[in-house]
Order: C-alpha cells, then sequence, then structure tokens
C-alpha cells in the first residue's frame, strides 16, 4: 500500500512541478502605478503599461488576486481606456483580458488600467497597515521600470515606509528610491524588475487609522470567519455533550481467577478495547487446540518458507468443531476443507490467501448480532459520537473548502475536494486515536503493534502533506500561521477523543469488561500460593487460561507467575526442546507473531513590521495571449 501511494504521490508533485512558465512574448518598457488610499482600506488603482510586443499577440490579461490573509477582496469598477476586454475568473484571481480576438499588435502598445480593490476590515485588532504589492510577483518577464505615487488618507509614521523587491519572500530594499511629500509617497525603481520579481511597500500603521471597514466582501470571508471560531464553538458543545450524557458508569474490577463464561478469547479481546486485532483471531487456534480440537506441529524450514515465514506450523484436525458461533465454524471449516485436506493444513499453505477468513471474522465479531458482543455500545451514545465527530471535522471541512475555494474560485467544485481531504483526516485522526485509547490495554506487544500502526497511516500522512502543500505550491496569498495551525490541531484532536469517549458501553459489556480488567490484574499480580492451589485442582489451568493472556497481552508476565509450577508440556502442541514455561511461551509469542502474520498477509504487501517582497495585497501578473 504504501509503495502503490508513494508512486501516485511522485506522479502529483511532478505534475505540480511543471507550472513554471516560460519568457513571455514581451516586455514591460514601462509600469506606472497611482493608489489612491481611502479611509476604509480599499484602493482606488490605476495601472499604465507600456508593453512591447516582439511577437504578435492579441494583448495582455491582467491577474488581480482576489483574496488576501484568506478573505475575500472586492475587485470592481475595471477599466481600461481605448481597448476592449473581459472580466474573468480565473482560479484564485480576477482575470482583465484586454485585446481584440481578430486583431494582433505588434511593437509597443500602452495599456492603462483602473479597478477599486477593498480589502476592508483585516481582523487584526492590534495595528491597522497598508501592506501591498505595487508589482506583483506573477509577471513572467523584464520590467525595465517602475515608477509609482501612494496617496495616503491622513498622517502616518513615515519612519516606518519599507520598501522591498525582489523574488517573493525577499527583504532586498536597496534598488527603490522614494520621497514622502505630506500624505504622497512617490518614487521608483533603480534597476529592472526579472520575471517573478515584485516590489513591495509595508507600512504598519497605527489601530484605528481606516475607518467604516467593511467585514464581509463576499462569500469567503463569511468562511473566514466560520473557520476561525467553528472549532472552539464545537468543542463547547462536544464537552458538554460528553460531560452530560457521554461518561460512562465506574468499572468495578471484581477478583475474577477464569475469563468471563460463554466468551472466546476473540471476543474478550474485542470486548476489552472496542477493536478486534489479528492476534485476537489467532489466538482462536490456541483455544481449539486446549478444547481438543485440533493440535499444533511446528516444522523445519528451509529455503523461500523459512526467508518469509521463519517456522512453518501444521495444523492437525482431531475432530470438527460445531456448536459454536458462526464465525468460528465458518474460520474452522474454511481452514481443513479449503486450505487443507480435511485432515491437515500447512501455515505455508495460507500466505496470501486466508487474510479474507481473518478480515470475515473481525468483522463478524463486530457486527453480527447473534453475538453479546455486539451490544459493546448502546446505540443512543454510537449516533451521538457520530454526531459529535461530525462537529469535530466540520472546522477541518470549512479550512480545507476554503483553501480549495482560494484555488480554484468555484464554490461547488470545492466541495469534494474539501471533503475528500476531510474523510482522510477522519481515517487518520480516527485510527490514532483508538490506537491511543488501546495503548493501557495490550502493552506487552506494543512495539510490534506501534510498528504496524505507523506504517499504516504513513501513507495517510504523506498524502495530507503533499495534499496542504498543493496551496503552497499554487503560489496562493496565504499567509499560513503555525501558532494557528497547532491551536486548530488541539482542539480538532481533544474534540474527536471526546467524541470517541462519548461512547457508552451497555449494562452487560460494562460488566464483562470489569471482569475481563479483574481477570487480568489477576493474571499480573495473582501470588504464587494462589495458582498452585489452581493448579492443583485443575493441573491444564496454566493452557485453558493461555489463549486469553494472548489477547489480553500478558503472555510473558503469566509465564514468571507459573514459572517451577506449570513443569508439563501441553498435550497439543508439539515442537519444544527442553520444556520450561519460559521456552514455551518464546515458542508461543513466535508462533502467534508468525501465524498472525500468514493469516493476515495479502498478495503484494509489506508490513509585516518589516515585509517582503510579494507578501502583501493586491499585485499578481500578467500574460500575453
Amino acid at each position: 500500500m504504501f509503495r502503490s501511494s508513494f508512486k501516485y504521490i511522485l506522479v502529483l508533485i511532478l505534475v505540480l512541478s511543471i507550472g513554471a512558465y516560460g519568457q513571455e512574448y514581451f516586455t514591460i518598457e514601462n509600469y506606472i502605478v497611482d493608489i489612491k488610499v481611502n479611509e476604509n482600506n480599499s484602493y482606488n488603482i490605476q495601472e499604465e503599461l507600456l508593453v512591447n510586443f516582439d511577437t504578435e499577440r492579441h494583448g495582455i490579461y491582467r491577474d488581480i488576486p482576489s483574496n488576501y490573509n484568506g478573505k475575500n477582496v472586492k475587485i470592481d469598477n475595471i477599466a481600461v481606456k481605448g481597448s476592449p476586454f473581459k472580466k474573468l475568473r480565473s482560479g484564485s484571481n480576477t482575470r482583465i483580458k484586454i485585446g481584440d480576438p481578430y486583431r494582433f499588435v505588434l511593437g509597443e502598445k500602452k495599456y492603462i488600467i483602473s479597478y477599486d480593490y477593498t480589502v476592508g476590515d483585516d481582523g487584526n485588532k492590534k495595528m491597522d497597515e497598508f501592506y501591498h504589492n505595487i508589482i506583483g510577483d506573477r509577471w513572467d518577464t523584464t520590467i525595465k521600470k517602475v515608477k509609482f505615487t501612494i496617496e495616503m488618507p491622513s498622517d502616518f509614521d513615515k519612519s516606518k515606509v519599507n520598501f522591498t523587491s525582489g523574488i517573493r519572500g525577499s527583504t532586498d530594499s536597496s534598488g527603490i528610491d522614494y520621497r514622502i511629500e505630506g500624505n504622497t509617497i512617490s518614487g521608483e525603481t533603480l534597476k529592472p524588475l526579472g520575471p517573478r520579481e515584485a516590489l513591495t511597500i509595508a507600512l504598519p500603521l497605527p489601530e484605528g487609522y481606516y475607518r467604516n471597514t467593511s467585514k464581509f466582501n463576499g462569500p469567503l470571508d463569511v468562511l473566514y470567519y466560520l473557520k476561525k471560531w467553528s472549532g472552539i464553538l464545537f468543542l463547547t458543545i462536544i464537552s458538554f455533550v460528553w460531560f452530560f450524557f457521554g461518561r460512562d458508569k465506574k468499572i468495578i474490577e471484581s477478583v475474577e481467577f477464569y475469563p468471563p463464561e460463554g466468551i472466546t478469547p476473540a471476543e474478550a479481546g474485542y470486548m476489552i478495547d472496542g477493536s478486534v486485532d489479528t492476534k485476537d483471531v489467532t489466538s482462536l487456534l490456541f483455544y481449539w487446540a486446549e478444547k481438543g480440537y485440533i493440535e499444533i506441529e511446528e516444522e523445519e524450514t528451509n529455503g523461500m518458507i523459512k526467508m518469509l515465514l521463519g517456522k512453518d506450523y501444521t495444523f492437525i484436525k482431531l475432530k470438527d468443531r460445531r456448536d459454536a458461533p458462526y464465525y468460528e465454524t465458518m474460520m474452522f471449516n474454511e481452514l481443513f476443507y479449503k486450505y487443507g485436506d480435511g485432515e491437515k493444513v500447512k501455515l505455508s499453505s495460507l500466505r496470501n490467501n486466508f487474510y479474507k477468513i481473518t478480515n470475515k471474522v473481525k468483522s463478524i465479531i463486530k457486527k453480527h448480532k447473534s453475538l453479546k458482543t455486539q451490544t459493546l455500545y448502546t446505540n443512543n451514545s454510537k449516533n451521538l459520537s457520530a454526531f459529535m465527530k461530525v462537529l469535530a471535522i466540520l472546522p477541518v471541512f470549512l479550512e480545507s473548502y476554503t483553501r480549495f475555494y482560494l484555488l480554484t474560485g468555484d464554490l461547488y467544485i470545492s466541495i469534494p475536494f474539501a471533503g475528500a481531504i476531510s474523510l482522510l483526516i477522519y481515517g487518520v485522526t480516527e485510527k490514532t486515536v483508538k490506537f491511543i485509547m488501546n495503548f493501557e490495554v495490550k502493552r506487552e506487544d506494543m512495539k510490534l503493534r506501534l510498528s504496524r500502526k505507523i506504517m499504516n497511516i504513513i501513507p495517510f500522512l504523506v498524502i495530507l502533506f503533499v495534499s496542504f502543500n498543493i496551496f503552497r505550491i499554487a503560489n496562493l496569498s496565504i499567509v499560513f500561521n503555525i501558532v494557528e495551525f497547532v491551536i486548530k490541531a488541539i482542539i480538532f484532536i481533544i474534540s474527536f477523543i471526546l467524541a470517541e469517549f462519548t461512547l457508552k458501553r451497555t449494562e452487560y459489556s460494562t460488566e464483562v469488561l470489569g471482569k475481563l480488567k479483574g481477570f487480568r490484574n489477576f493474571l499480573i499480580h495473582a501470588e504464587k500460593n494462589r495458582l498452585e492451589t489452581l493448579v492443583k485442582k485443575n493441573p491444564q489451568y496454566y493452557y485453558n487460561i493461555l489463549p486469553y493472556a494472548i489477547v489480553l497481552g500478558v503472555t510473558n508476565v503469566w509465564a514468571d507467575k507459573f514459572d517451577g509450577i506449570a513443569s508439563k508440556p501441553p498435550r497439543w502442541y508439539r515442537g519444544y526442546r527442553g520444556f520450561t514455561t519460559h521456552s514455551f511461551i518464546r515458542e508461543i509469542n513466535q508462533s502467534v507473531n508468525s501465524i498472525g502474520n500468514t493469516m493476515s498477509s495479502r498478495p503484494g504487501s509489506s508490513s509585516s513590521s518589516g515585509g517582503s517582497s510579494g507578501g502583501g495585497s493586491g499585485g499578481g501578473g500578467g500574460g500575453s495571449w
């Protein structure tokens, strides 16, 4: 899975990387920009471009970013003096397409473009600013000379005016000559701007400098405020619901010497942590062996089998498994009659084949209505938890939707993209949260389980990383605030964990869980004299309990407790040499891992004060057509 995912990721990166533009068919001899800044943080802008075409073209287009810092920017009153034009949408830009489709131009041509650009309320309560790209970084041609005039609405601190030029992120302030007269700033560049180079002004202003600013310039601004506060709002709702409706009754652990009656080890594994692992399914083999249905024989291996499995095992049927839950009889019959000869089956013959049966058993244990384990959680709590998870993921959807809208400029096409990202994050988070919540339950094999879980989620995490960087590769004017991102991530994770904790166990499930925890504690803390008494009453006690010790993750502790007590090997296992409880458990642990890996294997599987160039509002770029 990881290899195939990685292949697609490389293709995606390659496709995204091919976006570099070639040099345009013209140069800009002179670019004059006049900006009048109004007290409501809107700008009346006129641009005069003297363009020199070296190839016949219909004209130019001018792309102006329609968003800034995640907020919508209103661009209206567009006019082009002396030339026909069309207003279009191009991704996150407003495109002004200038020229006549039936005529060509060659040599010098002057274009005069005017428009109003409204930023409005910037959402910053600490300060105002005029942070604007006089020339944007999206021009793929040389601009030989830039002249500019900026008229501010009232007094400002002249010492804080800062100009930068160069590629995006540059802090180079040389090569620009400017002067300030009253509230007007005027200047010019002293050297040409190359392709993808910008000219930016950063001017911090006191809070309240702008007045009567508009909060909403379009649907994106509504999304901006929704995604900003939805996480805290939904976390509050989720916390309230969990506190009053989602908390479980206190688990009363009783002292138990045996597992709960009528519960197989596979069901016990599900009951204690709400998930069915491959090890839970594998434990059924030892459960059947202890019940007298099969024998397990270890075999020496060599060649490819030794490299793949380490050891091979033969399962020998002693009698059919009847009068048992459907998943047991189904697995038993498939094992011996489909993959074996009806009497014996080798573990090596199950490789890359038996995983469908393993998965089916897992599904039945969790979903089959004839099992008592189906009543693990109440229906009301499952519905409530699902609703809370939807609330938890909504801020992620809004964040993704906003960014895709900035990328595509389409309100509707952004929905499936945002939905796909949200579902992906939902899946990764659910896997991770369930793993964290189960961490205390089965600690003995935690390193192995941790490595497998990590391998399972790595492809998803890589895809998430690439998906997130699409926005950066697309060069959108979005400021990524790492602190804000971390806070949102923490809010989301807490919300999701609370939603998971809202699952409320039924009375039956609560009772069984108390017995299982009491039984597990007994296995860990039992005194030797108590064990000797139990073995005296039942010489096979150690092996009766073994399948449950496997799913509860305490086989090594169990072996320590019985050191010197259980001196006879089990009647159903062949392959030990110089029997001790420790050597036997070591063999069992190895065989459990080997059998589990083989039974679940699939074909082909493997385990702003200073500012920077291009960082402000406006700017953009253009080209020819």
